[in-house]
């Protein structure tokens, strides 16, 4: 093509163009289906500061799937937020997950709207 502008081998009108940014790539979730073809590894870091922390980390270690590990439990202050926040509950836990990065954020938003969660304050009390 003239004048120096680039097409992306293959794309037409009504596709999506992949944007460079800085040297990488940015993935779009078109991207990330074509690639996730196999199980890979994954840790999610759960933790409550309302109510019965441990039931709730429990109930939402036994609503994901695919748990193949464990950490303990250990308790931390809250950092950031509002003052006076109780101490959080963590845990983290390694999966073994076939769901795209993007199915795989909106099961741990599921989980936490099963318990409750409602986001109103950045970084402000958790389930």
């Amino acid at each position: 093509m003239g004048n120096g502008s680039r097409r992306a081998e293959g794309s037409s009108a009504g596709t999506r163009r992949r944007r460079h940014y800085s040297g990488s790539m940015r993935r779009t979730r078109d991207d990330v289906e074509l690639i996730r073809r196999e199980a890979v590894r994954a840790f999610l870091a759960l933790g409550s500061n309302i109510g019965d922390r441990r039931s709730t980390l429990i109930e939402a270690i036994r609503a994901t799937p695919d748990v193949v590990g464990v950490s303990g439990c250990f308790e931390t202050e809250a950092i950031g937020g509002p003052s006076g926040q109780s101490p959080h509950l963590n845990v983290v836990i390694e999966i073994k997950t076939r769901l795209d990065p993007f199915t795989l954020l909106a099961h741990c938003q599921r989980l936490e709207r099963a318990a409750g969660r409602i986001r109103t304050i950045r970084n402000g009390p958790e389930l």
